[in-house]
């Protein structure tokens, strides 16, 4: 698509990102003409020999952004190019319930959850996450530098902590965390759209008295900055509350190195949840 009469690349760039769900994945602009080129991340060709420089494919005969000759500095005057840099779309979680695979979706919503101490899946999609396989100088897959956080839907995703009963994720501040994503981001279904995807494993929340609703955050690289932290969109994932639930009565009494001490547990559940005999 070619939009002529843009004002600046920044305009070129932002009319990549109102059109992100249509496909857009990367842009050009030519500064004589104020033409913008909005561009999916499908280009023709019929040569898969990896680039000698870049370690990606190198499409004899393809048009795009990426190719070679037009990555180098000053070899097209005149041209300004980018993407629409990381920008996640919704979220999906996987689980097993005995042999059946179930999962939610935010983009969706319902009512579906794994619920609690039950392991699942999430994963992250949207256009343009950090590209499997794409290198920095030091040779580091950038993807692997992904990060997300499951906080309570009220928390914020810049400032606020993992809270204590999620389980999977490690983080020692609100912004750095350490676990990476168990595959490289890699392009999903919704390929019509460019969406990219990158997913992290054997997560589970603990049990808690009252139900519980959690979003997603999600960070591209550069984590422990907090403008690079952003929340996920969509429905947040419901989990009900425990069934039954128990506490120490009068805990502050009793002494820290107490040995055969006498002391009381309470047991509760939620009110009307069941019957009694």
């Amino acid at each position: 698509r070619v939009e002529d009469g843009v004002p600046s690349a920044c305009h070129c760039k932002q009319l990549c990102l109102d059109h992100v769900d249509e496909g857009c994945y990367s842009w050009k602009y030519f500064l004589d003409s104020r033409h913008c080129f909005l561009q999916r991340n499908i280009f023709a060709g019929d040569d898969d020999t990896p680039s000698s420089k870049s370690g990606r494919p190198q499409i004899t005969g393809a048009e795009g952004w990426w190719q070679e000759p037009m990555s180098e500095i000053g070899a097209w005057p005149g041209w300004v190019t980018g993407t629409t840099g990381p920008v996640p779309k919704g979220f999906k979680v996987t689980w097993m319930s005995g042999s059946d695979a179930l999962s939610f979706d935010s983009a969706i919503g319902g009512s579906a959850s794994p619920g609690f101490n039950t392991r699942f899946s999430v994963t992250v999609y949207g256009a343009g996450l950090p590209f499997g396989g794409a290198r920095t100088k030091s040779h580091s897959d950038v993807s692997g530098r992904q990060r997300i956080k499951i906080v309570q839907a009220h928390q914020n995703c810049r400032g606020d902590n993992l809270p204590e009963e999620v389980r999977g994720i490690e983080c020692t501040t609100p912004q750095i965390c350490s676990t990476r994503p168990r595959t490289p981001s890699w392009p999903m279904d919704r390929s019509s759209r460019g969406y990219m995807e990158a997913t992290w494993d054997s997560l589970s929340v603990l049990s808690h008295q009252q139900q519980q609703q959690y979003k997603v955050c999600y960070c591209a690289g550069k984590c422990n900055q907090k403008v690079n932290w952003q929340d996920v969109p969509g429905t947040p994932l419901s989990f009900g509350a425990a069934q039954y639930s128990w506490s120490v009565v009068d805990e502050t009494s009793l002494p820290v190195d107490a040995t055969d001490v006498p002391f009381y547990v309470s047991v509760s559940r939620p009110p009307k949840s069941g019957s009694s005999s």
